[in-house]
């Protein structure tokens, strides 16, 4: 099985929610990314996403949720590198979350493809995904 795929282009911009609002790679301050970002309430709280069943070569779709650490929800923390062989960290993929298109790196996207189960749901925590990178407060906070 090849683990790696064709270079892809550099992302210059793309349309969130056909509002006009427009993002670099993730999710930025805007209403769009309020609704794929749910607010973190509280120093023990984490973003988790429920990584929908599918087969390897389906479109990856998955919800994103805020859970309470204090209370030990049970997921697995994905391991991957942001970059690919090249050193490329360029957000070139698409996932979509709670219905919404996020750009990730083609490393994140193979990880996810990856743990996918094909009959079940997987509930993970997966920095580039769970953490707006746009926001850098969050990203200190969270890692």
């Amino acid at each position: 099985m090849e683990l790696h795929d064709d270079p892809c282009p550099r992302l210059k911009s793309i349309t969130c929610d056909g509002s006009g609002e427009h993002m670099q790679g993730h999710a930025s301050n805007t209403p769009a990314a309020t609704l794929l970002y749910p607010l973190i309430l509280g120093s023990s709280g984490i973003r988790l996403i429920s990584l929908l069943p599918g087969s390897f070569e389906q479109d990856i779709h998955c919800e994103i949720a805020v859970y309470d650490l204090s209370s030990r929800p049970d997921y697995k923390a994905a391991p991957y590198t942001w970059a690919d062989e090249a050193g490329n960290v360029d957000p070139c993929r698409t996932l979509l979350v709670s219905g919404q298109s996020l750009r990730i790196t083609r490393n994140c996207e193979n990880a996810l493809r990856r743990i996918r189960n094909p009959r079940d749901v997987r509930v993970i925590w997966i920095d580039a995904v769970c953490i707006n990178q746009d926001d850098v407060d969050e990203r200190g906070h969270q890692v």
